[in-house]
């Protein structure tokens, strides 16, 4: 019965893969950014997303498991499109992680702080844009690489750093 049971994930906290945004070229300034996740894309986020999975299901050979009677069952999963692979096995795996993964957190990095003589920045470290006036960039896209946790934090941080420097400008 699905009463008593629980539901174990891996998550990735440090991918590799790294994602892109990129103005639309036929209409750079009203037309939709153009989206590349590339989740994935580095065979090591899916090698470390495997290994954790190898950990869990090692779990239900565990003394603990074994004496809260708690069995390994695949079935929930395998209604889709990697019911063809056999069942557990390491192709089976490498279809779920490639058919069932998603990102957990926000997304970061898309607006890279950095010195003006870096093409690929975005903001100094006053959060201004380069080439606009009066225009800060205050969220997590200023974050070079993506925290182990919850963003929340350092994007409060970065919102109290930007009011002082505002502040500052300002008053």
């Amino acid at each position: 019965m699905y009463y008593d049971r629980i539901d174990i994930c891996v998550s990735l906290l440090t991918p590799k893969s790294r994602g892109q945004i990129v103005l639309n070229a036929t209409d750079p300034v009203f037309g939709k950014p153009l989206i590349y996740p590339n989740f994935l894309k580095e065979q090591s986020d899916e090698k470390k997303l495997l290994e954790g999975i190898h950990e869990i299901v090692k779990l239900f050979d565990t003394e603990v498991f074994k004496t809260a009677s708690f069995e390994f069952d695949p079935l929930p999963i395998l209604n889709n499109e990697c019911k063809n692979y056999e069942k557990v096995s390491e192709d089976f795996w490498a279809c779920i992680i490639r058919h069932f993964s998603s990102p957990l957190h926000n997304y970061v990095g898309t607006c890279k702080m950095g010195s003006s003589k870096d093409p690929e920045s975005v903001v100094d470290n006053n959060l201004k844009v380069y080439g606009i006036a009066n225009l800060r960039i205050v969220d997590g896209s200023v974050i070079p690489k993506i925290t182990r946790g919850s963003t929340a934090a350092p994007i409060i941080m970065i919102a109290e750093k930007a009011s002082d420097l505002i502040k500052t400008t300002w008053y």
